[in-house]
């Protein structure tokens, strides 16, 4: 897993990156340049993304649970 850092490179083989750090709110820009077998490098493409703080959901009032003191026994009647 890679960490980014502004400012520093992450160089990787597989064609994925898995990123182990959370990005603060705000906007991103990554620049990605492919290296091929004989070191010539693309033209870099550039990609700006932007992480947005969720607010917190205030929780839902809880349910108090129903506590049965003595065994119920359910009434059948017929129609």
């Amino acid at each position: 897993m890679a960490t980014l850092t502004p400012g520093k490179t992450v160089a990787s083989r597989e064609p994925g990156l898995l990123v182990e750090n959370a990005l603060a709110p705000g906007k991103w820009r990554f620049q990605l340049v492919v290296v091929d077998n004989e070191k010539n490098e693309s033209e870099p493409v550039e990609l700006v993304v932007e992480v947005v703080a969720l607010r917190p959901i205030r929780p839902l009032r809880p349910v108090e649970p129903v506590v049965l003191t003595r065994p119920v026994t359910p009434v059948l009647r017929p129609r």
